[in-house]
């Protein structure tokens, strides 16, 4: 088989990690914590950003758009929050209209893509940098 055909594999299970990490870790665990701890759930943007950086600097590595890696991510914990929004320790307004949550979805989404594009550029200069390595 072409190597080519290995790729989309790789990538996809790497969006994949990254999400699991986004709504296990962030969604999850920093929602019970956040909880627990009584502190703003939302202090814990910062880090969603930084999964979602991270995922445009692992997807562009497995051989996928950077910011197509991140926005997958991005999507997909935005969407989790659209659908289950009434779950966790800032649950949504229950009058926000459906356009509204097409709306911030859609705004999540478009973040993600961005801290993907960031996640890339990364990489490549990370690679560019080991390119000029002295064996």
């Amino acid at each position: 088989m072409p190597q080519r055909s290995v790729i989309p594999r790789v990538a996809g299970a790497t969006i994949a990690f990254f999400a699991a990490v986004e709504l296990l870790g962030v969604g999850g665990l920093g929602a019970w914590l956040a909880l627990m701890l009584h502190f703003p759930y939302a202090a814990l943007t910062p880090l969603a950003l930084l999964v979602y950086t991270a995922a445009g600097f692992y997807g562009c590595r497995a051989g996928t758009s950077g910011w197509i890696a991140g926005g997958i991510v991005a999507f997909l914990d935005a969407g989790a929050w659209a659908v289950f929004g009434g779950v966790g320790p800032q649950p949504t307004d229950p009058t926000e209209s459906l356009a509204s949550k097409i709306g911030t979805v859609a705004l999540v989404s478009v973040l993600g893509a961005l801290c993907g594009v960031v996640g890339a550029r990364a990489h490549r200069r990370r690679a560019r940098s080991d390119d000029h390595v002295a064996a």
